[in-house]
């Protein structure tokens, strides 16, 4: 549980880490062929980590996967690991500036990411984000408007990275969002967006540029209900269908009619959500 999952280049899936049932941090990796559907071991971290934040897409042709902090045997880590896909190879990469767990990471240009949200080394939100630049192979700080932890992001049609709800660690749940903009180095808070605040939801843009943000916790239980946010245009927040089952923790992908797959997460008692269903965006 709780490992880092990307979609490859070449249609594999690379999942890492994670923890066992007894929550000790795993070092494994493995390479899904979404085709055949088998399963190969890939290369051992080198540093057992569960709740990463991952991405992919570097270099050009030469695609390469971030894996940058979460929770290792002795706490948050701040060290990232680069996979190369090519060789099915993992070399360090640069240390984040602050330790964080269950962090999340967007990219946003073409060797350019975003790592936001997520906790630190005390168990407080995180106040900034940090932009990963592969060019140069390090991070920068990216200034953010709330600390928040547990946030949904989801990349507008401007290409910004958009960071939704979340919590500030204490059990409050943080309203609205903000909008990074990579020109100024810093955000653009979004009033009344969502207009529900909550946390472990699911983000995802729509073909038109639309965010559907589904589920999450409004602090209470787990939710049902979803929202469609017309970021930079009229139409701002709009109430989206229903879902069956209130969850959190879940996930969402735009299928090719537009409509989005909601599938996993848990719900208000806690137990896993097996049921998939479909939600019609509009």
């Amino acid at each position: 549980i709780h490992a880092s999952a990307v979609l490859l280049p070449d249609g594999r899936i690379f999942t890492a880490g994670g923890s066992d049932d007894a929550g000790n941090p795993l070092a494994t990796t493995e390479f899904l062929d979404t085709v055949s559907g088998a399963v190969t071991q890939g290369p051992d971290l080198a540093t057992a980590r569960s709740s990463a934040a991952s991405t992919v897409g570097f270099d050009g042709a030469s695609a390469l996967v971030l894996g940058a902090g979460g929770h290792g045997a002795n706490g948050a880590l701040a060290s990232t690991e680069i996979l190369n896909p090519t060789t099915n190879s993992l070399i360090a990469g640069p240390d984040l500036s602050m330790a964080r767990v269950g962090a999340f990471a967007i990219r946003f240009a073409a060797d350019k990411a975003l790592i936001c949200s997520g906790e630190d080394v005390t168990g407080a939100a995180a106040a900034n984000g940090e932009i990963f630049r592969a060019a140069t192979r390090d991070f920068q700080t990216a200034t953010l408007a709330t600390a928040r932890m547990d946030a949904a992001c989801a990349l507008i049609s401007t290409g910004y990275p958009t960071i939704l709800g979340g919590h500030d660690g204490n059990g409050v749940v943080v309203a609205g969002g903000e909008v990074y903009m990579p020109a100024y180095a810093s955000s653009y808070p979004l009033a009344g967006m969502p207009a529900t605040g909550r946390y472990d939801a699911a983000a995802v843009t729509l073909a038109d540029g639309r965010v559907l943000l589904a589920g999450g916790d409004n602090g209470t239980s787990a939710v049902a209900s979803t929202e469609v946010l017309d970021i930079f245009g009229s139409a701002g927040s709009v109430p989206g269908g229903n879902l069956n089952v209130g969850r959190e923790q879940l996930q969402v992908n735009v299928l090719e009619d537009n409509t989005v797959l909601v599938t996993g997460g848990i719900n208000a008692n806690g137990d896993p959500v097996d049921l998939l269903e479909t939600v019609d965006a509009g």
